[in-house]
């Protein structure tokens, strides 16, 4: 061997090929090479994959998959990616992919997706795309698992979300809800564009209960900043200033900044972010350096005001566009607020308990989110082989438990293309599987805040507004998230005051 080594070298040299010509050489046939061992590792390895798992389905592409087909798909009216590899596999309970660099498995039946969700943090635990990590930062609660996942938890439960303080705040996030609506009652003829007046309602409504921010040019500017942050976040990270990801980085630059500044021209310090940052010292092993500490703090808030005001800001969005679409609806919601009012003192303030007796105005909101969830499927990675009937989920796989399948089943949901509120008003239909606010360990929980806030605005809109006009002609798409086309414009029509009995 060493012989032909020799040989071939004065060969080379022969035709005038020299040493750094010979090392060049060498390195252009290495690169392809590389590649193509690459690829045939990839191969073998889905096929080894494909073998154990007996899941149906394809991969794709190599690398990227079928990432920019379930794109593509999902920002379509229908969002039938799914609903067309279900078909396809005769309505297979999950079937397997390649999303987002990652063999994927997909599950669309029902008691499949409870059992993954049921099994957070044994079987499965959270795993969304680097692009949200590095987007909401590395200490978000999207990404966390473990020890610092149930701290995190604990904290926004007993210092954020207890009860008895979104109690007293429920007066604020009144006043709040108001403030918009007045402002459509002031000229009736004008186009509202509703996706844009909720957003600013729930980003308000969110940043007052986290941050004890009122809404004036600080809250204006962080809103502002998390359009382009939330577009990237299921973007490729290419880093660059004309990417949808470079442009989220950006706005994430600018909404620590404004953080930051706010955070140091506070006069009450007694707040979630010290509150946070004291448990941390508390917590965290002795010796972690302030900065760390710092970090999650604001890592904290910035996927506080991402998870507080995006998913209530879709559901009163799309609550308007449903309501107005259905007269029927639209009446028994304002029987509902008028009995409401009849058992209240003039003036009186609806309370939160006044929130849990509305049993209409909750089945709206969660028929609304049924079928316009903002998080259609959560992201899951597999820590285990986990059987489901004559299938495996491989070790180390990304898993989608897609909501969507189930909540659009129609042996569950009868008709379920059909906005349909009263499907909840029995006893079978209080009993119905609704992943609206997640499930399992990682349950929403903001999800009564999130309720009463829908309650006071659905309470106003039909109390101000005897109707409202739905212009345009919207179009739903589902990727990244649930939303409209046109913003939902609108034109508004002022209920008349009742007359009083004359004396």
């Amino acid at each position: 061997m060493a012989e032909l080594g020799v040989s071939e070298m004065e060969r080379m040299n022969t035709f005038g090929i020299g040493a750094d010509a010979q090392r060049g050489l060498g390195a252009g046939m290495t690169l392809p090479l590389l590649f193509l061992a690459t690829v045939v590792w990839w191969i073998w390895q889905r096929h080894k994959a494909n073998l154990e798992s007996g899941l149906p389905g394809t991969f794709g592409l190599p690398f990227i998959g079928e990432t920019l087909t379930y794109v593509a798909k999902m920002k379509s009216p229908l969002g039938n990616f799914v609903d067309e590899k279900t078909k396809r596999y005769n309505g297979a309970q999950a079937f397997k992919s390649s999303l987002f660099f990652q063999p994927t498995v997909i599950a669309t039946e029902v008691e499949t997706v409870k059992m993954i969700v049921a099994k957070e943090g044994r079987s499965f635990v959270s795993n969304y795309p680097s692009s949200f990590a590095l987007l909401l930062g590395r200490f978000n609660g999207l990404n966390m698992n473990g020890e610092n996942w149930k701290r995190l938890r604990k904290f926004v439960i007993s210092h954020i979300m207890r009860v008895d303080l979104l109690k007293e705040r429920m007066a604020d996030i009144e006043d709040l809800v108001v403030r918009t609506l007045d402002s459509w009652a002031d000229d009736e003829g004008r186009t509202i564009y509703v996706e844009d007046e909720t957003k600013t309602i729930a980003f308000n409504i969110t940043a007052l209960i986290v941050l004890n921010l009122k809404p004036g040019k600080v809250s204006q500017t962080m809103q502002r900043d998390y359009y382009p942050l939330i577009e990237g976040m299921f973007s490729l990270p290419i880093n660059l200033p004309w990417t949808i990801y470079g442009k989220a980085t950006q706005a994430r630059v600018r909404i620590l900044k404004t953080l930051e500044e706010f955070l140091q021209s506070r006069t009450v310090k007694d707040d979630v972010f010290d509150n946070y940052v004291q448990l941390l010292q508390e917590e965290l092993p002795p010796g972690s350096p302030p900065a760390l500490k710092h970090e999650m703090g604001l890592d904290l808030l910035t996927s506080l005001l991402f998870a507080g005001h995006d998913t209530t800001a879709a559901t009163m969005v799309f609550s308007v566009k449903y309501i107005g679409e259905n007269p029927k609806v639209l009446a028994e919601l304002r029987r509902e607020h008028e009995e409401l009012l009849k058992r209240k003192q003039p003036g009186e303030r609806i309370s939160w308990d006044d929130c849990k007796t509305l049993s209409f105005s909750n089945s709206i909101i969660t028929e609304t989110l049924r079928m316009c969830n903002i998080s259609t499927t959560v992201f899951r990675k597999s820590l285990e082989d986990v059987h489901v009937g004559d299938y495996v989920i491989p070790k180390g796989w990304l898993v989608l438990p897609y909501f969507r399948a189930v909540h659009f089943n129609p042996s569950i949901y009868p008709d379920p293309y059909t906005f349909n509120p009263f499907r909840y008003q029995d006893a079978a239909g209080s009993k119905l599987p609704f992943f609206g606010f997640g499930g399992g360990a990682r349950l929403c929980p903001g999800m009564d805040l999130a309720r009463a806030e829908l309650c006071l605005f659905l309470h106003h809109l039909v109390m101000k507004f005897e109707s409202w006009e739905l212009l345009g002609n919207d179009v739903v798409s589902y990727f990244p998230f649930p939303r409209l086309s046109a913003r939902l414009p609108i034109r508004v029509k002022r209920r008349t005051p009742p007359q009083q009995p004359s004396t």
